[in-house]
């Protein structure tokens, strides 16, 4: 359920522009294994950043707001972490569990 959250995140994401890119990478260090997914759309916007991961809150006209507040509890549940990050101007939404 959080992947698929995440990929559909990101297909809004890259809709409106020319270049799109969703990537997903998997890889482990140490004992954790870590899942990213990143896309080629408009950054986010740091003013709202600190508010992304809070219930029902949204930027979306159809959207609900709970999409990444519970894709982050349920990472949460299973001990892992649900961050956000900018990589070389890039959206990416990072998942880390414990192997």
């Amino acid at each position: 359920q959080v992947i698929i959250n995440l990929l559909t995140n990101s297909i809004y994401a890259v809709a409106e522009i020319d270049h799109k890119a969703i990537e997903v990478m998997l890889y482990t260090e140490g004992k954790r294994i870590f899942i990213t997914v990143s896309d080629s759309g408009p950054l986010i916007d740091k003013d709202i950043l600190p508010k992304i991961f809070l219930p029902f809150y949204t930027t979306r006209k159809a959207g609900a707001g709970i999409g990444l507040a519970l894709s982050k509890s349920i990472i949460e549940g299973h001990n892992g972490y649900l961050y956000y990050r900018e990589i070389n101007g890039r959206n990416m939404f990072v998942i880390s569990l414990v192997v």
